[in-house]
């Protein structure tokens, strides 16, 4: 079974149901600790190669001008990459009961001694990589602590792009009519596109030339289906 997950309107996956828990809609989560002030990240993911990554996702950055609201913002991800990596492991080791039915049987048996830790900060939108390189790093200095408690290394601290988010892997796309040998002149954007549209998790990516389709979309065009679908 796979799964995919909506989040800052990116659809991440599409991953092994073994090799994600979705901490941020699990059961330990909600029912104890979301109302007591506990932040948390959307996901963690197995990558292979003995990697975990917790990933979080943002739709957007304050400018790095902006002290204040960039300082904030760093706070909250930080407290979200800290919260989670305490939250997993108390959860393991049933420290928060036994509210783990929904958490997948790999984090629960998984050798951690021997798995490499990551967290990524995820941001939709094209921030360019000397931004991203700033963010990366003033991340890692806000969480120096952490980094040393749970054996993380400082550059497994990563902020990343959509784009770039894409290229490893991380996001769900489909082919657009145009790359899958449809007639060219169907719109790679269905005709209905608009607020309703963008909030239903509907958009999705070509994974070949970058256009936007939308899939599963309820509206018919009276005349044509005006729909890229896969």
């Amino acid at each position: 079974m796979s799964v995919i997950i909506c989040e800052s309107s990116m659809h991440f996956g599409e991953f092994n149901n073994n090799d994600v828990y979705h901490i941020e809609t699990s059961d330990v989560y909600r029912k104890k600790l979301e109302t007591n002030g506990i932040s948390t990240v959307e996901f963690i993911l197995y990558r292979g190669n003995n990697k975990i990554a917790f990933v979080e996702a943002k739709h957007s950055f304050p400018n790095l001008e902006s002290v204040e609201k960039t300082n904030d913002e760093l706070i909250k991800i930080c407290n979200k990459f800290a919260h989670a990596i305490e939250i997993h492991f108390s959860t393991v080791l049933n420290r928060l009961s036994d509210d783990n039915n929904d958490m997948p049987d790999f984090f629960k048996t998984a050798d951690y001694g021997n798995l490499q830790l990551q967290c990524f900060h995820v941001i939709n939108g094209s921030h360019d990589n000397r931004t991203l390189s700033c963010i990366s790093e003033k991340l890692r200095k806000m969480l120096n602590v952490k980094l040393k408690i749970w054996g993380i290394k400082p550059l497994d601290v990563i902020a990343i792009n959509h784009n770039q988010a894409k290229k490893w892997g991380l996001i769900y796309t489909v082919p657009c009519g145009g790359c899958i040998g449809k007639s060219d002149n169907i719109p790679s954007r269905c005709i209905y596109l608009d607020k309703k549209h963008e909030d239903s998790n509907d958009l999705l990516e070509c994974n070949l030339c970058d256009r936007q389709v939308f899939r599963g979309c309820k509206k018919q065009a009276p005349r044509q289906q005006q729909l890229i679908s896969n």
